[in-house]
């Protein structure tokens, strides 16, 4: 995974359930070990930032995350 490079990741996840005889299958998390010393700290950045609003009956997406003119699936 090579962390800590520019073009490194520290985590990866893998969605099982989406191939051939994958159903019911659970994702996979696949991480740095450096980042398990970390597990008592705070977050260093804020992520998301996609969705404006969220409750039981409705959503927005965030105008700020480049996507314009959505229309539901």
């Amino acid at each position: 995974m090579r962390s800590g490079e520019l073009d490194g990741y520290d985590a990866v996840f893998l969605s099982p359930h989406k191939f051939v005889g994958g159903p019911g299958s659970p994702g996979i998390l696949v991480m740095n070990r450096a980042l398990y010393r970390l597990a008592g700290a705070p977050p260093s950045t804020c992520g998301g930032g996609t969705v404006a609003y969220v409750n039981g009956f409705s959503d927005a997406v965030s105008r700020s995350a480049g996507h314009h003119n959505l229309e539901p699936n």
